[in-house]
Protein backbone atom coordinates (compact mmCIF):
# COMPACT_ATOMS: atom_id res chain seq x y z
CA UNK A 1 0.00 0.00 0.00
CA UNK A 2 2.46 2.46 0.51
CA UNK A 3 3.83 2.21 -2.83
CA UNK A 4 0.71 3.22 -4.50
CA UNK A 5 0.02 5.64 -1.69
CA UNK A 6 4.10 7.51 -2.51
CA UNK A 7 3.54 6.64 -6.59
CA UNK A 8 -0.31 8.40 -6.47
CA UNK A 9 0.82 11.16 -4.39
CA UNK A 10 3.47 12.03 -7.06
CA UNK A 11 1.14 11.69 -9.79
CA UNK A 12 -0.95 14.51 -7.54
CA UNK A 13 1.95 16.52 -7.07
CA UNK A 14 3.22 20.11 -8.26
CA UNK A 15 6.43 18.76 -10.11
CA UNK A 16 3.66 16.19 -12.26
CA UNK A 17 1.54 18.62 -12.98
CA UNK A 18 4.45 20.50 -14.04
CA UNK A 19 5.96 17.93 -16.34
CA UNK A 20 2.37 17.78 -18.12
CA UNK A 21 2.72 21.81 -18.78
CA UNK A 22 6.15 20.98 -20.32
CA UNK A 23 4.55 18.21 -22.45
CA UNK A 24 7.40 15.67 -21.07
CA UNK A 25 5.33 12.91 -22.15
CA UNK A 26 7.97 10.17 -21.45
CA UNK A 27 7.99 11.60 -17.84
CA UNK A 28 4.64 11.68 -17.77
CA UNK A 29 3.85 7.75 -18.87
CA UNK A 30 7.06 6.68 -16.71
CA UNK A 31 4.90 7.89 -13.34
CA UNK A 32 1.48 6.83 -14.55
CA UNK A 33 3.49 3.27 -15.04
CA UNK A 34 4.74 3.28 -11.47
CA UNK A 35 1.47 4.31 -10.05
CA UNK A 36 -0.42 1.10 -12.60
CA UNK A 37 2.31 -1.15 -11.63
CA UNK A 38 1.79 -0.82 -8.16
CA UNK A 39 -2.40 -0.68 -7.89
CA UNK A 40 -1.89 -4.37 -9.94
CA UNK A 41 0.41 -5.54 -7.09
CA UNK A 42 -1.77 -4.61 -4.41
CA UNK A 43 -4.82 -6.29 -6.31
CA UNK A 44 -3.00 -9.71 -6.90
CA UNK A 45 -1.44 -9.38 -3.47
CA UNK A 46 -5.41 -8.70 -2.36
CA UNK A 47 -6.75 -11.45 -3.61
CA UNK A 48 -3.85 -13.76 -3.36
CA UNK A 49 -4.72 -13.84 0.61
CA UNK A 50 -8.50 -13.92 -0.12
CA UNK A 51 -7.99 -17.15 -0.81
CA UNK A 52 -9.55 -19.70 1.87
CA UNK A 53 -6.69 -22.01 2.27
CA UNK A 54 -3.72 -18.94 2.19
CA UNK A 55 -3.34 -17.08 5.69
CA UNK A 56 -1.38 -14.23 6.02
CA UNK A 57 0.39 -12.93 9.34
CA UNK A 58 1.00 -9.17 9.47
CA UNK A 59 4.21 -10.27 11.50
CA UNK A 60 7.81 -10.02 10.23
CA UNK A 61 10.60 -12.72 11.13
CA UNK A 62 14.11 -12.20 12.74
CA UNK A 63 16.15 -13.99 14.99
CA UNK A 64 14.33 -12.53 18.39
CA UNK A 65 10.44 -11.94 19.46
CA UNK A 66 8.94 -8.64 19.91
CA UNK A 67 5.72 -7.24 19.71
CA UNK A 68 5.71 -7.11 16.02
CA UNK A 69 8.11 -10.18 15.17
CA UNK A 70 8.84 -13.54 15.66
CA UNK A 71 11.34 -16.42 14.90
CA UNK A 72 11.28 -18.42 12.38
CA UNK A 73 10.44 -21.15 14.51
CA UNK A 74 7.29 -19.71 15.76
CA UNK A 75 6.44 -18.99 12.33
CA UNK A 76 6.77 -22.93 11.29
CA UNK A 77 4.50 -23.56 14.32
CA UNK A 78 1.87 -21.30 12.89
CA UNK A 79 1.28 -24.27 10.54
CA UNK A 80 -1.02 -27.57 11.77
CA UNK A 81 1.59 -30.22 12.10
CA UNK A 82 -0.02 -32.42 9.89
CA UNK A 83 0.72 -29.61 6.68
CA UNK A 84 4.57 -29.41 8.70
CA UNK A 85 5.82 -32.28 7.22
CA UNK A 86 9.34 -33.19 5.28
CA UNK A 87 9.77 -30.86 2.77
CA UNK A 88 6.43 -29.64 2.39
CA UNK A 89 7.83 -25.98 3.91
CA UNK A 90 9.34 -23.48 0.87
CA UNK A 91 10.39 -20.07 2.14
CA UNK A 92 10.60 -16.63 0.23
CA UNK A 93 12.74 -14.55 2.49
CA UNK A 94 12.71 -10.60 1.87
CA UNK A 95 13.59 -8.97 5.72
CA UNK A 96 15.93 -6.27 4.68
CA UNK A 97 19.30 -7.66 6.16
CA UNK A 98 17.83 -9.45 8.87
CA UNK A 99 18.31 -12.62 6.32
CA UNK A 100 21.63 -12.50 7.77
CA UNK A 101 20.24 -13.11 11.75
CA UNK A 102 17.43 -15.27 10.44
CA UNK A 103 19.08 -18.02 8.07
CA UNK A 104 21.45 -19.77 10.45
CA UNK A 105 17.95 -21.54 12.25
CA UNK A 106 17.11 -22.55 8.64
CA UNK A 107 19.64 -26.10 9.40
CA UNK A 108 17.20 -26.68 12.28
CA UNK A 109 14.30 -26.95 10.28
CA UNK A 110 16.14 -28.37 6.83
CA UNK A 111 14.08 -31.59 7.13
CA UNK A 112 11.05 -29.82 6.77
CA UNK A 113 12.15 -26.92 4.11
CA UNK A 114 11.81 -28.21 0.37
CA UNK A 115 13.15 -24.93 -1.33
CA UNK A 116 14.38 -21.15 -0.03
CA UNK A 117 14.33 -17.65 -2.24
CA UNK A 118 15.93 -15.48 -0.23
CA UNK A 119 16.94 -11.24 -1.39
CA UNK A 120 20.72 -10.91 0.25
CA UNK A 121 20.93 -6.93 1.00
CA UNK A 122 24.18 -4.87 1.31
CA UNK A 123 26.71 -7.09 0.23
CA UNK A 124 29.45 -4.68 -0.11
CA UNK A 125 29.93 -4.52 3.17
CA UNK A 126 28.41 -7.95 4.14
CA UNK A 127 29.95 -10.12 1.78
CA UNK A 128 31.54 -12.22 4.53
CA UNK A 129 28.91 -12.87 6.06
CA UNK A 130 26.84 -13.72 2.66
CA UNK A 131 29.62 -16.01 2.19
CA UNK A 132 29.49 -17.96 5.49
CA UNK A 133 25.77 -18.09 4.98
CA UNK A 134 26.08 -19.40 1.68
CA UNK A 135 28.23 -22.19 3.11
CA UNK A 136 26.24 -23.35 5.33
CA UNK A 137 23.00 -23.36 3.32
CA UNK A 138 24.95 -25.43 0.30
CA UNK A 139 25.51 -28.45 3.03
CA UNK A 140 21.70 -29.27 2.16
CA UNK A 141 20.33 -27.12 -0.77
CA UNK A 142 21.59 -26.16 -4.07
CA UNK A 143 22.07 -23.07 -5.73
CA UNK A 144 19.66 -23.07 -8.06
CA UNK A 145 19.15 -19.70 -9.82
CA UNK A 146 20.79 -16.28 -8.96
CA UNK A 147 19.15 -12.67 -10.01
CA UNK A 148 20.84 -9.13 -9.43
CA UNK A 149 18.72 -6.59 -8.01
CA UNK A 150 19.24 -3.53 -10.50
CA UNK A 151 17.87 -1.04 -7.78
CA UNK A 152 20.63 -1.70 -5.14
CA UNK A 153 23.74 -0.72 -7.69
CA UNK A 154 26.83 -2.30 -7.87
CA UNK A 155 29.90 -3.42 -5.27
CA UNK A 156 32.34 -0.66 -5.73
CA UNK A 157 34.97 -2.30 -8.07
CA UNK A 158 33.10 -5.02 -9.37
CA UNK A 159 30.28 -6.20 -11.24
CA UNK A 160 28.49 -7.96 -8.36
CA UNK A 161 24.70 -6.31 -7.47
CA UNK A 162 24.78 -5.00 -3.83
CA UNK A 163 21.67 -6.85 -3.61
CA UNK A 164 21.42 -10.59 -4.78
CA UNK A 165 18.11 -12.88 -5.04
CA UNK A 166 19.40 -16.33 -4.66
CA UNK A 167 16.85 -19.83 -4.89
CA UNK A 168 17.97 -22.81 -3.29
CA UNK A 169 16.26 -25.86 -3.41
CA UNK A 170 16.60 -29.12 -1.05
CA UNK A 171 19.84 -31.20 -2.75
CA UNK A 172 17.59 -34.73 -1.91
CA UNK A 173 15.23 -33.41 -4.23
CA UNK A 174 17.01 -32.85 -7.45
CA UNK A 175 16.60 -36.07 -9.46
CA UNK A 176 19.12 -35.28 -12.05
CA UNK A 177 22.66 -35.62 -11.47
CA UNK A 178 23.77 -31.83 -12.38
CA UNK A 179 27.22 -31.00 -14.40
CA UNK A 180 30.29 -30.47 -12.24
CA UNK A 181 30.07 -26.66 -14.27
CA UNK A 182 28.70 -25.16 -16.69
CA UNK A 183 28.62 -22.05 -18.29
CA UNK A 184 25.31 -19.49 -17.42
CA UNK A 185 24.66 -16.13 -18.13
CA UNK A 186 22.04 -13.98 -15.99
CA UNK A 187 19.29 -12.71 -16.62
CA UNK A 188 17.92 -15.48 -18.65
CA UNK A 189 15.39 -14.29 -20.80
CA UNK A 190 11.57 -15.26 -20.45
CA UNK A 191 12.27 -16.27 -16.93
CA UNK A 192 14.08 -12.77 -15.27
CA UNK A 193 12.86 -9.21 -15.42
CA UNK A 194 14.50 -6.27 -13.99
CA UNK A 195 13.56 -5.08 -10.44
CA UNK A 196 13.50 -1.17 -11.94
CA UNK A 197 11.70 -1.52 -15.25
CA UNK A 198 13.51 1.28 -16.40
CA UNK A 199 16.82 0.42 -16.41
CA UNK A 200 19.38 -2.38 -17.59
CA UNK A 201 18.77 -5.37 -16.03
CA UNK A 202 22.05 -6.44 -13.96
CA UNK A 203 24.32 -8.74 -15.93
CA UNK A 204 26.01 -12.04 -13.96
CA UNK A 205 28.00 -14.89 -15.52
CA UNK A 206 29.55 -17.74 -13.96
CA UNK A 207 33.07 -19.32 -16.45
CA UNK A 208 33.97 -22.21 -16.55
CA UNK A 209 35.73 -22.66 -12.83
CA UNK A 210 31.72 -21.73 -11.79
CA UNK A 211 33.29 -18.50 -9.84
CA UNK A 212 31.14 -15.60 -9.82
CA UNK A 213 33.04 -12.85 -11.62
CA UNK A 214 33.35 -9.82 -9.69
Amino acid sequence: MKNILDALNEVLSGRFFLLVRLLKVQKVRQRLSILKYWTKNYLRFSRFFDRENVRFCPKGVSSERSATFVTLEDALQMMSPEKLQENTVFIKMDIEQSEFRVLPDVLKFQDRINGIVVEFHDLDILWSNFVEIMDMLKIHFEVTHIHGNNYGGLIPNSRTPKVLEITLLKKSLIREKQPSCETVVYPIPGLDRPNNRFEKDCALFFESDCDLRA
